[in-house]
């Protein structure tokens, strides 16, 4: 099978959905697909208008498609750099979505914002378009891919993104006293919330290790130590050596649709920390007999600061809670992910 996957930003950067795409692009070559991506450079400046609707990023996948001519288009984040105007090019092609987030259901983005009324309109004209495109929809958590059959968007399957396995040696999580956490550091991440609790629990020999970059403002304190932006390895390092990791996330700024630091978190056999946002919940298997982890509500620094001291505290807890992210991890192997995206291939090709 021939895959052109289409995506704003190239694959292997930062953020989730690039790390993802940089995955799914290995595991179909390693499988005996041909697989690319197409992508082009952000807009920047009064050029930013473009991203309603660009015909031109619509002409450039149309001979992109004639010169590789993929058996099936696999979208991605579009709607910001890209356009929706994408959606519609080669009509005639088989088109699967991956939705990552709710921007195509108006979730604001993370930053306050007097142009939240355009925003909402926008996201209207680009549900109007993806109905259009006549595309099948994969939501990364069935409490996304709920939200967007409410919107009238469909038909949705939901198929949860992997990791991949660890890259060295994996410790005990009883063995450390370290809390992790991986992801953009920005206050819709709830990285403040997080490093108020942390110092508010105040356990002896307990650090908090950030992993990323951002623009929240971190109090300078040894036991807080910013480790910057990490590559695959050194995050996998960072997970199978730490005893916990935190995502506590701010649904009520920006919801979830499923961190992808947290399925590697999952994978690495460490018990996690989320808020309530519905993305985190499902995959760390709050509502479940056998959780991964514990939960919180979005924002409480008291109850976040009385979790993590659980956490550290208690070896019995944390076995427990590493036992269900390992059995969690199984739903998130490469070979579990690549037979869900498969399987939206051929529904779109069926």
């Amino acid at each position: 099978m021939r895959v052109l996957c289409v995506n704003d930003l190239p694959p292997g950067g930062a953020g989730g959905t690039e790390v993802h795409l940089e995955l799914l692009l290995e595991g179909l070559l390693a499988t005996g697909d041909e697989a690319r991506c197409f992508s082009r450079p952000p807009r920047t400046g009064p050029a930013k208008a473009l991203d309603a609707w660009d015909p031109r990023a619509r002409a450039a996948l149309e001979r992109e498609v004639e010169s590789f001519r993929p058996d099936v288009l696999h979208f991605h984040n579009v709607t910001r750099e890209l356009s929706v105007a994408v959606l519609l090019a080669a009509p005639s092609l088989p088109r699967v979505i991956t939705v990552h987030d709710g921007r195509l259901l108006g979730d604001a983005d993370g930053r306050s914002s007097p142009l939240r009324a355009l925003q909402r309109a926008r996201a209207r004209w680009d549900r109007h378009v993806t109905q259009r495109s006549g595309a099948t929809l994969v939501a990364v958590s069935s409490a996304l891919a709920s939200r967007l059959s409410r919107a009238g968007l469909g038909p949705v399957v939901t198929s949860w993104l992997w990791a991949e396995p660890p890259a060295g040696p994996v410790t005990s999580p009883t063995d450390s006293r370290d809390i992790a956490f991986v992801g953009r550091v920005d206050t819709d991440k709830g990285v403040d919330v997080l490093v108020d609790a942390f110092l508010r629990a105040d356990r002896p020999g307990a650090r908090l290790l950030l992993a990323g970059t951002g623009t929240a403002q971190v109090v300078a304190d040894p036991r807080v130590v910013r480790l910057g932006r990490l590559g695959r390895r050194e995050v996998s390092g960072l997970l199978g050596s730490a005893r916990c990791l935190a995502l506590p996330s701010r649904p009520e700024r920006r919801p979830e649709g499923a961190p992808l630091a947290l399925i590697e978190g999952l994978v690495h056999g460490r018990p996690v920390l989320v808020s309530d946002d519905p993305g985190c919940r499902e995959i760390a298997r709050i509502d479940t007999p056998r959780p991964a982890g514990l939960c919180v509500p979005s924002g409480d620094v008291d109850a976040l600061a009385q979790a993590l001291g659980r956490i550290l505290d208690d070896d019995g807890l944390v076995s427990r809670l590493a036992a269900g992210a390992d059995a969690a991890a199984a739903e998130h192997t490469p070979q579990a992910g690549l037979a869900r995206v498969r399987a939206a291939y051929a529904q779109a090709l069926s």
